[in-house]
Parts: structure tokens; sequence; C-alpha cells
């Protein structure tokens, strides 16, 4: 029997399981050539304890023994519902970490990283910077040939999308337990 579970995360650590009526379906969704590639949606018994400004979503697919963590979500609206019998319900919205990358992480003051830097280890610094610290990155000894800049305002997804394509690595994306994977772009095997 598949079931699904939706646990609250605080800090990186399972903090409590949220209550989901069983006549509620979860949405997610995966769009692989979008800036953030999945989303959530699903009604949730409200929980006073759960800050959704702090607190991330992590959601499991059960199936009997089989285990498959199918992200870990920021969730950015969660207004409280109440029906005609008083019964409240919380709708959630949220997007994997590649939103807090894409709005939340934007540069103070302009950026320089300079030639001879590794792309990977750049790649891991700008990640680190925007609160990201589990990352899978495939190393290259590939190191920048000039400076690179960047100007206030931009986005940290906006400098780590352009170290990878220099390097033609596929955008960053995060798998079901929420790690960044950077990878180098390779094309589909033809048969």
């Amino acid at each position: 029997m598949i079931r699904y579970e939706f646990v609250a995360m605080r800090g990186g650590a399972p903090y409590k399981t949220l209550r989901v009526p069983t006549d509620s379906t979860p949405q997610i969704r995966f769009t692989g050539n979008a800036e953030v590639k999945s989303t959530i949606s699903l009604m949730a018994e409200p929980d006073k304890d759960v800050n959704w400004l702090t607190d991330m979503l992590s959601v499991v697919r059960v199936n009997n023994a089989e285990r498959t963590p199918l992200g870990l979500f920021n969730i950015t609206t969660s207004p409280v519902i109440t029906d005609d019998y008083g019964h409240s319900t919380q709708e959630l919205t949220g997007y994997d970490q590649g939103y807090a990358l894409r709005n939340l992480s934007v540069l103070e003051e302009s950026l320089t990283i300079r030639a001879g830097t590794k792309y990977t280890a750049a790649i891991r610094e700008q990640l680190l910077a925007a609160g990201i610290s589990v990352v899978s990155i495939i190393e290259t000894d590939d190191v920048l040939m000039t400076d690179h800049a960047w100007e206030t305002g931009s986005t940290r997804y906006t400098v780590v999308s352009d170290l990878l394509a220099e390097i033609n690595y596929r955008d960053i994306y995060f798998d079901g337990n929420g790690v960044a994977i950077a990878e180098p772009w390779e094309p589909a095997a033809i048969h």
C-alpha cells in the first residue's frame, strides 16, 4: 500500500509529522527546464508549533518497506481555511530549495571571483552563502581563466548558473533528499 509522509523539518532534522486529511490529494510537480524544478501543494491540519518562515517540508513516498524521498520544500504560503462546520485546514504551497537560491539569496554587494579559482569551489561557496550546505558536485579541475564579476542585486542562482554553463554542467537541481546536485551535461543515449 502506498502512502505519503509529510514532515516539518527544523534545522535539517525531522521536527513534526503533519496530519493530512485522508480526502486531500497532495500535488507535487516536477519541471526539468524551470529555475525552480519542483513544487508542492497540499492541505494539512494547522499546527501552531510549525513555523513555515523557517521550517521546511519533507515529503516521502512509502510503498510497503520502500521509502522514496520526493523533496524538501520551502513553504511560501500557508493560509488557514475554516469551513462552515468550524474545521480548519492549512493550504500549503511550496518550492524546492531552488526557490531560496533564486528568490531569497541576492548579492548585497558586487561579487568578483578571481581567475585561477576552481569552478566547483566557487559554485560550492555560492551555494553555502545561500544557506545550502548539503551538496553533491562532480569535481572538475577547470579553473576560471579570467576574473568574473556580478553586480549588486544579482541572485546567487545567476552566479551558480553562469558558472555551471561555462563548464558545460546541467542546471543546479535538488534531489528528493534536498541535496543540491551539480553534474556535467551529457547527451541522451541514442538507441
